[in-house]
């Protein structure tokens, strides 16, 4: 693992702006040609400086010219430690900057409105969230149909401090697109998602994670993608991989994921419903 370094200090403002779009709703429908997926170890997460040099894919399938992006913010000190306090205002931000995506976006994509899911930032040690038949422990994260909710475990947040701040982005971001997913279920819209319980419905998931955020990093005070971000995802998924509650079988292992997620960040939302389910 790399040396921990601290955690980014971010804003939020009091309402999002939407960006300047032009679109309609048939920009989904428009890409639903099967594309190859990608494989594992394919490539590696770029970083914020190499992916800025791209036209950027953003909502659904639209671009922005990557000179109106927000610049990576000036690196943090590296031997600073991460404090768990900053990793729990971090998680909450992040439920902001990618519910906000989604909010400001999904007409582009949808005729109907998004739903934010409830949150449930930091699940203690001893606390069980039930769901269905399963419960969410304190060492884990997860989306709920049933109830629409996500949770983010404590123990989770604390990976942070090995993998860097990252951590609690890429969860948030990871469970809050089975949100998307669910709500596009039994829908006109069902045909784009992946089966449920499946290792496509998790890449799918993946790649939704890294557009939301590539996203939120183009507007005004949204999420800032750093120079060490690229790492901080690699190691983020290379840690779960390590984990023994989480089967590659069904989640994917950590070159495919990082696959994912870079494809959702450089091709945008639609890209995510591109691939044979």
């Amino acid at each position: 693992m790399n040396t921990p370094s601290a955690t980014r200090t971010r804003r939020l403002s009091a309402a999002a702006l939407s960006l300047v779009l032009a679109g309609s709703l048939s920009a989904c429908d428009a890409q639903q040609t099967a594309q190859p997926a990608l494989k594992s170890g394919q490539r590696t997460l770029r970083s914020a400086v190499e992916v800025g040099q791209r036209t950027f894919g953003m909502g659904c399938g639209f671009q922005l010219d990557p000179v109106e992006r927000k610049k990576p913010a000036a690196e943090p000190d590296p031997t600073k430690p991460v404090e768990m306090s900053e990793l729990l205002r971090d998680t909450n931000r992040a439920f902001t900057y990618v519910n906000r995506f989604w909010d400001t976006h999904w007409s582009e994509c949808f005729n109907f409105d998004y739903q934010e899911p409830h949150r449930f930032p930091n699940v203690k040690k001893g606390t069980s969230l039930a769901c269905g038949k399963g419960s969410l422990e304190y060492d884990n994260a997860a989306y709920c149909a049933d109830g629409h909710w996500v949770a983010i475990g404590t123990k989770v947040i604390g990976w942070g401090k090995k993998s860097g701040d990252m951590v609690v982005y890429v969860a948030v971001a990871h469970e809050l697109g089975h949100g998307v997913q669910s709500q596009l279920r039994n829908t006109k819209y069902a045909h784009l998602i992946a089966k449920p319980q499946t290792k496509a419905n998790e890449l799918q998931a993946d790649c939704l994670a890294g557009a939301a955020l590539a996203g939120s990093s183009v507007e005004k005070d949204g999420f800032t993608w750093e120079t060490r971000d690229a790492g901080e995802v690699n190691e983020t998924y290379k840690l779960v991989g390590d984990l023994e509650n989480i089967d590659n079988s069904t989640h994917g292992d950590a070159g495919e994921r990082v696959s994912h997620f870079q494809h959702g960040r450089e091709a945008g939302v639609s890209a995510c419903f591109t691939w044979s389910k």
